[in-house]
């Protein structure tokens, strides 16, 4: 009794051992063939699972590639354009592209007042002058002298020189703000030559011109004649 008990435990221990192998053996022959498979090209799996596979993979790749625009997309619209259009920047001044010219008539009030104090004429705007400076205010960042790039007397930008009296007047200041063209009056008023020009010589006619340089710097050219 107790020998047919231990043979038939001993064949339950045998059966278990074989059924044991082939399970193993099944498992590591399919993850062999699933890790062949992986190796693969996307392209040239054989089964209907490398199909799937490949299917799962572009569509992996296609999410990832719409998350990223997606994500490149919201982190620049919140970015200033380079033309400086933010909100924060909207309040700066912007520079100009190119340099531009001012008139500067808002000084002919202040040379007539103190013109009027030493008992001298007011002087009258003249365009023909103030071509002139527009001519001369640019030779100013060149050479900033009474004597042009050519050689030639700074009046000399005004085609009348020879005919008629002509004084000229030049300044620089570093930068543009509200208070410039008293600056530049100021300047001219506490020098005894500018001042002499601008309001103790007999001259009856005015052209001022302001040129914002790509320097940063902004020049003043004042030229004054006496017309019969």
């Amino acid at each position: 009794m107790m020998k047919k008990a231990l043979i038939l435990i001993v064949n339950i221990l045998l059966l278990a051992e074989i059924v044991f192998c082939v399970f193993v053996k099944q498992k590591g022959a399919g993850t062999a063939d699933h890790l062949r498979m992986m190796d693969q090209p996307k392209d040239s799996f054989p089964s209907a699972t490398g199909e799937k596979i490949k299917a799962l993979s572009a569509k992996r790749i296609y999410v990832i590639t719409v998350k990223k625009k997606q994500q490149s997309s919201s982190g620049s619209s919140h970015r200033p354009s380079s033309g400086g259009s933010s909100s924060g920047s909207s309040s700066q001044p912007q520079p100009q592209k190119t340099p531009y010219y001012s008139d500067a008539g808002g000084m002919l009030g202040m040379i007539n007042a103190e013109r009027e104090k030493n008992g001298m004429n007011a002087l009258k705007w003249d365009s023909e002058l103030y071509q002139a400076c527009k001519i001369r205010c640019p030779e100013l960042q060149q050479k900033f002298s009474h004597t042009r790039p050519n050689g030639m007397p700074g009046k000399s930008a005004y085609p009348r020189y020879r005919s008629y009296p002509t004084g000229e007047n030049i300044s620089v200041i570093s930068y543009w703000d509200s208070n410039a063209l008293k600056n530049f009056y100021n300047g001219f008023r506490n020098s005894s030559n500018h001042y002499f020009n601008m309001i103790q010589q007999p001259y009856t006619h005015v052209g001022i011109a302001i040129y914002y340089a790509d320097n940063g710097k902004v020049y003043c050219c004042m030229l004054l004649t006496e017309k019969n």
